[in-house]
């Protein structure tokens, strides 16, 4: 589905079809102590060795899961296909759920079906969740897992936003916040700014009152990426090119020194940071 916001993901996994208002304005559901103890069958998206996902993913019937006293069953909404789901599937991702059987997927947002009969969170059927990282197997449509996995999330924003919240905008959030207490005023430089961690930075940034230098790789296209991102809030956008030149700081004109650097790329891109850096 095509993204309405720049930080939604590019692809996005459907698992339940649905329209905006069928999500937003629908009835609270019930279910019965029978009905709760095991989920419903479900769909999953599985692979038992590592390789190309176009030569090993397959989708699968899986039998119904009991809930146990702690459990809660959900129906996965969306998830999306982040290119770390593809590197686990490949094998060459650090952090890799065990073979065989393994549900493709990391993050997402589900709607509760059924909760166990000691879940003490505030959860219900109906709820919007998100699931805590590390969660695998988010590529199925219904998943049972403790209760302690699950975090209630609002259900009146775009079903996108809700699915990609945890891997690109709190990647981009704790970046802005982990290393350097920056305050208003500040600046920080980042390459691959296209990104959608490098757009998150640039927007949580603007309503921190920081101000962001960017870099974008030299291609076709290059000019409209700039002005993509200055909507978004960019104070400057410079391709590597326009930054060959002796005196890199002589083109950040009033703004700031960056106190903060962020590198996704590596080699001459991480040398262009270290130049801007005060």
């Amino acid at each position: 589905e095509k993204p309405r916001h720049p930080v939604a993901m590019a692809s996005a996994l459907r698992l339940m079809p649905s329209t905006a208002t069928r999500l937003r304005f629908r009835p609270r559901l019930s279910f019965s102590t029978a009905a709760s103890l095991f989920s419903p069958p479900s769909k999953a998206v599985l692979y038992d060795q590592h390789g190309p996902p176009d030569q090993v993913l397959r989708v699968e019937d899986v039998p119904p899961v009991e809930l146990g006293e702690r459990g809660v069953c959900v129906k996965m909404l969306a998830a999306p296909i982040n290119p770390s789901d593809i590197n686990r599937v490949q094998g060459v991702y650090p952090v890799r759920p065990p073979l065989p059987a393994a549900v493709a997927g990391y993050e997402g947002v589900a709607q509760v079906h059924a909760v166990g009969p000691a879940v003490t969170r505030p959860l219900s059927p109906g709820d919007w969740v998100i699931p805590s990282p590390p969660s695998f197997g988010t590529w199925q449509t219904y998943i049972v897992k403790p209760e302690d996995v699950w975090h209630k999330v609002r259900d009146d924003v775009p079903v996108e936003y809700a699915a990609t919240v945890t891997v690109n905008p709190l990647t981009a959030l704790r970046m802005l916040q982990d290393f350097v207490k920056l305050k208003p005023g500040d600046a920080v430089v980042q390459n691959g700014s296209t990104s959608i961690v490098g757009q998150c930075v640039i927007q949580l940034a603007k309503v921190q009152g920081i101000r962001t230098i960017n870099i974008i790789r030299d291609r076709p296209g290059s000019e409209e990426a700039k002005e993509k991102l200055k909507q978004l809030g960019a104070d400057e956008v410079f391709t590597k090119s326009q930054l060959d030149v002796k005196n890199v700081k002589s083109l950040l004109g009033a703004l700031p020194e960056p106190a903060l650097g962020f590198n996704c790329v590596g080699g001459n891109a991480a040398s262009l940071i270290l130049k801007l850096l005060r």
